[in-house]
């Protein structure tokens, strides 16, 4: 058993960002070094050779931890629905990662209508432009980053008379991402449609299996918003995934004490063959948001020396 332990800590300052100035100058804000940035982590590699010999097994495991947080910023935007988002581009907020995944606060949908409510200073409400356009900071929810805390890999390789069998589990932990979901405005203006139609409010007690808001027409913009960047949208990105597989074989070819074929391989990879397990319950794979997966992949080939 071996392996290495390594710790960082990093303390990044006069970062370029906005900062506000004087508006006698004609300009609200200007570009200069002012912001900070404090990291830290650790990286953890083992590395066991579990056998040897005619039988070959060794494994290694990575894990890696870091957390950033912005601890300087002078810009911030009067208009906090800035902050809502789906938190893949950086929206500085002084005290918060910089990759921050923030929210309306989803108060259910309304038992009579099915439609989505939110809070305004603790109450219940169905303004939509207020919720959007005008929230309080604290009628936001912060879930944490969309970048994971906790990643690595576990690595476990087999030879057996010239077969050789690796396999690749990586990990990711300690992170949230927001999903796509029906928005009736472009549904009816670009024939844009989503799954999550089919589990949509339609009658008095749905609310109870369902967040998707009723078919409203003509559609509300506002109401779309509010709902599609609500904590109901909100999954934790946790998962394990079977990145690869690699299957070779190196025969020796002989005739008599003469070599005809030496290193030869004939060998097969397999990559992203999909999640093993996901935190969501959406089945969503977190690693691709609102993008499409990649495809699964199939490699089969052939090496060699004469």
């Amino acid at each position: 058993l071996s392996g290495t332990l390594e710790y960082f800590s990093k303390k990044a300052v006069d970062l370029l960002s906005g900062t506000p100035v004087d508006p006698s100058t004609g300009f609200t804000q200007m570009t200069q070094n002012a912001a900070h940035l404090n990291g830290r982590g650790v990286d953890i590699r083992l590395q066991a050779v579990l056998s040897e010999g005619a039988f070959g097994w060794n494994t290694t495991l990575l894990f890696s931890h870091v957390t950033n947080k912005v601890s300087r910023y002078l810009l911030q935007s009067s208009n906090k629905s800035a902050y809502v988002g789906y938190g893949y581009s950086i929206t500085p907020l002084e005290g918060y990662h910089p990759y921050s995944l923030f929210s309306y606060r989803w108060a259910g949908l309304d038992g009579a209508t099915g439609n989505p409510t939110g809070l305004t200073a603790g109450q219940k409400s169905m303004d939509y432009a207020a919720l959007v356009n005008r929230p309080l900071f604290e009628d936001l929810v912060y879930h944490g980053t969309t970048r994971p805390a906790f990643f690595g890999n576990l690595l476990s390789a087999f030879t057996w008379k010239g077969i050789s069998l690796s396999a690749n589990i990586s990990y990711k932990l300690g992170y949230y991402f927001r999903g796509n979901t029906i928005s009736y405005s472009n549904l009816f203006n670009a024939w844009g449609a989503h799954r999550d139609y089919e589990k949509r409010w339609q009658k008095p007690g749905d609310e109870a299996s369902t967040t998707v808001p009723s078919l409203a027409y003509p559609a509300d913009a506002n109401r779309d918003r509010f709902y599609a960047f609500s904590e109901a949208t909100v999954e934790r990105g946790d998962h394990l995934r079977l990145q690869d597989i690699n299957l070779s074989y190196s025969p020796t070819i002989r005739q008599g004490r003469h070599t005809l074929m030496k290193d030869t391989q004939l060998y097969l990879y397999a990559s992203n063959l999909g999640v093993i397990w996901r935190a969501n319950k959406r089945k969503l794979d977190p690693d691709y948001g609102t993008a499409l997966p990649a495809p699964f992949a199939l490699a089969v080939g052939i090496k060699t020396n004469f």
